[in-house]
Order: C-alpha cells, then structure tokens, then sequence
C-alpha cells in the first residue's frame, strides 16, 4: 500500500504503465504524468481518490487505453480527455463521474456508475 511514486513522470520512454491491483492510494498528480510517449495507462482495481486533476492528460496525446475501474474518483472527467484522439478505451467502471463535458460542451456522461442497478 502507498501512493504512485511521483518519481514515475520522469520515465519519459515509457510506452505501457500498469500499476493495477497494488493497493495505491491517494491522489494523482499531473506530474506523475508527464510520460509523453504513454500509449496505455491501467491504474484498475486500486484505492486512488479525489478528482483528476484538469491537466492531468493535456500532454498524453498518444494515449490509447485508459483504465481507472474501481477507484475512488470523482467528479468531472478532465476537459482534455476528450481531445486525445487516439483514446480507444477508457473504462471507468465503478467510479462516480459527474458533468464530463466535450470540447464541444455537450453532457457527455453524467452520473456514471456501472454498479448502479
């Protein structure tokens, strides 16, 4: 148990980082992700909180899989989420996700929570 190393921003090669099911807590900040040639990001199945921060994928333009599942994540998704274009998964099972909003600023979910019956 512990939180995700801030350290980790600094691997800039990295193209995969999975940290799932390690227990991590806390919050993550925007330095942990300054891993520009990141293409997938699995953080699933862990005790991370709080919201994400508005800058937090603003410099992933690659990223192509994003897991935050069983978090405990809140609030709106970040602006720039919705721009990474090469975004094929983003799977935010059982987290609280409340007015995410596109580029555009059409609702683009609201209140998701795929445990709700």
């Amino acid at each position: 148990m512990g939180s995700v190393p801030v350290e980790l921003g600094n691997l800039s090669s990295l193209v995969e980082l999975n940290l799932s099911m390690n227990a991590l807590s806390g919050l993550l900040h925007v330095e942990f992700l300054r891993m520009r040639n990141l293409e997938v990001l699995v953080l699933r199945d862990n005790r991370l909180e709080g919201r994400l921060p508005d800058g937090l994928f603003s410099s992933l333009a690659k990223l192509r899989v994003l897991e935050l599942r069983e978090n405990k994540f809140a609030g709106a998704l970040p602006v720039a989420l919705w721009s990474l274009q090469n975004l094929q998964v983003l799977d935010v099972t059982a987290v609280l996700i409340y007015q995410a909003y596109n580029s555009r600023g059409s609702a683009c979910l609201l209140f998701y929570r795929s445990s709700c019956p």
